[in-house]
């Protein structure tokens, strides 16, 4: 049988760079979530038709 060893270094950066990571992900998706919602949504107000007379 034969053993295989593996080793891995991690130095101290690379944890603070993947919570950096995570962070950032999680505020990009509240930012596109939050545009989507502002963009998409239906008014509750029903549209009033122009009776102005002009083009708007």
């Amino acid at each position: 049988m034969t053993t295989i060893l593996t080793f891995a270094y991690l130095d101290p950066g690379t944890g603070s760079m993947l919570l950096q990571a995570i962070v950032g992900g999680g505020a990009g998706i509240v930012v596109l979530v939050r545009h989507f919602w502002r963009t998409m949504r239906v008014s509750r107000e029903p549209l009033k038709p122009n009776t102005s007379g002009a083009d708007a």
